[in-house]
Formats: C-alpha cells, sequence, structure tokens
C-alpha cells in the first residue's frame, strides 16, 4: 500500500506543471540600485519559473536589503512580444523606442533581472507579508503626498491597463514616462518589479505583418490563412496559419507553372479528433482536413487532410508529450478529364513537444504519387504555423505555443565556422610538420682530437 502511494505522488509530481499551468505564463522585469539580483542563476530558453522557485531564488534577495522602497508595476496585460515590439530591441542604434526611460533604467541599474516566463500569482501578496513599512496602492501613478517611512521597507504597487486604450504604443509610452517619474527622485535603495496579471494576445490581422524593403506600386498585402478546429477537449484542437499556398504540378524538368491558392474560403468540417490505441498505447489522433469552398485556378476540386499523432516519448530519462504528422497525410485533387489522383504527402514537420507549434519560413511539401510512387507535385507555403495540440483560447483568439523553428542543423554560420576553423587547422598542420621535420647536426669538432672529415656521400 505503501509502495503505491509512493508511485502516484511521483507521478503527480511529475505531471503537476501540465495540470496546475492553464494560465499563460508572464514576463518579469526588475531592476535595483543595489546588487540583489547579482550572480542569479541563469534561466535556459523555454523554461517556466513557477512561483516558489520566484520566491526562493529572486524575490527573497530583494528583501535582504532594508530598509527599501519596493516598487510593484502591474500591467493588465503583457508579453515579451510586447516589450521587444515597443522598444525597438532589433534596432542597432535605437534608443528603447516606447518604453526608452526603461531601456535606459535597465543600462544604469547596478543590477537586473529578467525572466521571460514566469507562472502568474498574486505578487503584490506575496511581498506585502513580508515588508516592514507600509503597503500603498496607488489609484494614480504619482507620490506627490505620499510619505515613505525611510527606516523601514515600503511597499508601492502601480497598476496600468494597455488594453483598452486605441494605440498600445501609446499607453506603454505613456506608462514608462509615469515609472520613470516615480523612480527619479529615490535617494534610498529602491527596487523596482514590472510584471503583468496576464499574457497579452495579438489578434492576428492582415495588414500587422513584418514587411522588409521597399515596393513600386504595391498591391494590397493578400489576407492570411487562418485554419482550426476546436474540440471538446483543449488537448483536441488545431490552430493552423500561413501567409500563401503555392502549389506546382508536374516534373521539374518541363518546368511546370505554379497555381496560387486561395488563403481564405476553406472549410474544416470534416476534421476530427480521436483517442486510439495501438500496440497496447493509446494516441491522441487529430485530422485536419482543408476543403476549398470555391475552385482555385486549374483545378476542379482541391482538397488536403494531415493526420497528427501525439505520443508519449522518453527523452533524457524524462516523460513529455511530443506531436509528429503521420504518414497518412495526402492531398487530393481532380484534373481536367475528371480523373481523381492522390498525393501522399511529406511535409517536413518534425517532432514538437505537445506544448509547442511548428514554425517555418518557407516549408515545401513534397507530393508523390500514390500509384506511381514517383514525386511530381510541390506545395509550397510561406509563413507556416501548426500546433495540433495544447491550444490554448484567450478572448476567443488562439494562441500558438513556443515555436519549434525548421532550422537544420548546418546553418550558414555553422558552415562558416567549420570552413574557417578547417583553414586553420590546416594551417597549424604544415607548421607542425614543418617543425618536426627540423634536423639537427650530429657530429661537431673536438679542439683536442682530429678534425671531422666529412664525406660527400654521407648524410
Amino acid at each position: 500500500m505503501e509502495g503505491t502511494l509512493k508511485f502516484v505522488l511521483h507521478i503527480l509530481a511529475i505531471f503537476s506543471p501540465v495540470l496546475c499551468f492553464g494560465e499563460q505564463p508572464v514576463p518579469l522585469i526588475a531592476w535595483s540600485n543595489t546588487r540583489s539580483f547579482a550572480n542569479k542563476p541563469r534561466i535556459s530558453a523555454g523554461k517556466l519559473v513557477t512561483r516558489e522557485e520566484l520566491g526562493t531564488n529572486y524575490m527573497s534577495s530583494i528583501l535582504q536589503t532594508q530598509p527599501q522602497n519596493i516598487f510593484l508595476f502591474v500591467f493588465d496585460e503583457l508579453s515579451i512580444d510586447d516589450i521587444t515590439k515597443y522598444s525597438n530591441a532589433y534596432s542597432a542604434d535605437g534608443q528603447g523606442g516606447a518604453l526608452s526611460n526603461l531601456k535606459k533604467a535597465m543600462t544604469e541599474s547596478l543590477s537586473n533581472l529578467v525572466l521571460p516566463s514566469v507562472e502568474p500569482g498574486d505578487l503584490e501578496s506575496d511581498l506585502s507579508s513580508k515588508v516592514t513599512g507600509a503597503v500603498i496602492d496607488l489609484k494614480d501613478p504619482t507620490l506627490e503626498g505620499v510619505t515613505l517611512d525611510p527606516t523601514k521597507t515600503n511597499l508601492v504597487v502601480t497598476r496600468f491597463s494597455v488594453s483598452s486604450g486605441d494605440s498600445k504604443e501609446k499607453a506603454f509610452n505613456e506608462a514608462d514616462k509615469l515609472i520613470a517619474s516615480m523612480i527619479r527622485g529615490q535617494k534610498t535603495h529602491y527596487t523596482a518589479i514590472l510584471t503583468a496579471n496576464h499574457k497579452s494576445v495579438l489578434k492576428p490581422q492582415s495588414d500587422d505583418r513584418l514587411t522588409v524593403g521597399r515596393h513600386l506600386l504595391q498591391a494590397p498585402a493578400a489576407e492570411p490563412f487562418f485554419g482550426s478546429y476546436i474540440g471538446k477537449d483543449p488537448d483536441c484542437s488545431i490552430y493552423m496559419t500561413a501567409n500563401a499556398f503555392t502549389l506546382t504540378v508536374g516534373p521539374k524538368s518541363s518546368k511546370p507553372k505554379p497555381v496560387t491558392l486561395p488563403t481564405t474560403g476553406w472549410l474544416f468540417s470534416n476534421s476530427s479528433c480521436d483517442i486510439e490505441e495501438i500496440k497496447g498505447k493509446q494516441y491522441l489522433v487529430v485530422k485536419f482536413e482543408m476543403e476549398l469552398k470555391t475552385n482555385p485556378q486549374g483545378l476542379n476540386d482541391f482538397k488536403m487532410s494531415l493526420v497528427f499523432n501525439s505520443t508519449v516519448s522518453t527523452v533524457a530519462a524524462s516523460h513529455s508529450y511530443f506531436w509528429s504528422v503521420t504518414s497518412a497525410s495526402f492531398v487530393e485533387f481532380a484534373v481536367d478529364d475528371g480523373q481523381l489522383i492522390r498525393y501522399d504527402v511529406q511535409t517536413g514537420i518534425t517532432d514538437t513537444p505537445q506544448d509547442f507549434s511548428f514554425h517555418c519560413t518557407d516549408s515545401v511539401f513534397t507530393l508523390t504519387q500514390a500509384d506511381k510512387g514517383t514525386a511530381s507535385a510541390q506545395l509550397a507555403i510561406t509563413e507556416l504555423q501548426v500546433q495540433p495540440t495544447g491550444v490554448k483560447t484567450v478572448k476567443d483568439v488562439p494562441q500558438f505555443g513556443t515555436a519549434n523553428d525548421c532550422v537544420g542543423f548546418f546553418t550558414e554560420g555553422i558552415w562558416m565556422g567549420l570552413f574557417t576553423g578547417l583553414i586553420l587547422l590546416l594551417i597549424l598542420s604544415f607548421g607542425v610538420g614543418m617543425i618536426s621535420n627540423l634536423r639537427v647536426m650530429d657530429k661537431f669538432d673536438d679542439p683536442k682530437g682530429k678534425t671531422i672529415t666529412v664525406n660527400v656521400a654521407a648524410e
């Protein structure tokens, strides 16, 4: 009985993150004029910091510096993508964009902390129970008329709403200025913490995409593809987006003309989700079928069906859920004479963790004719992103998990490094070979002996 109880507790400990983390993680940014965040453990990419880890590894070090003022800035919604977008992070000479004061404060602080994914929780209650001074919840983001005891640790909480306004960038800019005005006059030790109640959701829009370069007489951008199937179980849902579909039928030698498929007008009514048992194991099988309402140019009928399996794999002695595309995926359409031709599809989508999505900028599906076994068509998909399980919705908008990009192992940078290293290795080998072939004299003159005579034939 005791062994069974231990086994159950062990299983619950393993799967507790999956069962508890229903809400999307939020970012947490902190800075201080003390060294509270110096020498903190590094966070690996994709790691979720739990509330217990946040309190033990990070928040406890703040309270070691006393007295001080702790400023907690709570946004109604925020994501690390918001900070990247509105701080102009990818500009080499950027000054921080709408969050210029935040960037300046992080740069000038003695220590700072950036946690991209933190489990949502009531951080205000956790801190208020441990401070020795006053806990002030500001209705207006200003310290005018507020007295803080300089001999105690005080907590000041300020809330910002960025989701209700017309311009999110303007809301972030105003919040950035108010935060700077509150911190600027501090003469004692202080710590500022910026977080949110919920993770923000960027609703996909056709005109909200990154465009690079200039285009003369640019035509209006086509509306992107959005496909979804929401099952009764949250794990039984699929979400897929793309910017363009291009179908090329025929061998490359004949230089076939590609056909651009529309991104709107698709039906997903035949999609389904079932649990199947194969070889004693249960598999979550999600079938996503896409069918056009209107026929594309050059085709009488078009239909694509993708079948996903969610399996359980063992990686590095830990159990993790993975999903993959099965070989049952296929594309079928009819040519002008009415003959139905079926093509099996090789998508190239790699095994992906359950809560992750697959993303590929330029994805090419190879279409192999089922009865001939020869690849004679290609379906190119631009900006493909798909997730067949673990899709969460916020405000009725599906959300992708962390993206698993289709980046090959040998990238351009790796090839450049290998090639450069090979050249340096050849130069080193040549130098070592030259040094190893140096020879010194093995005969020397003795002033008290005979003069050495070296024959011409001697080596």
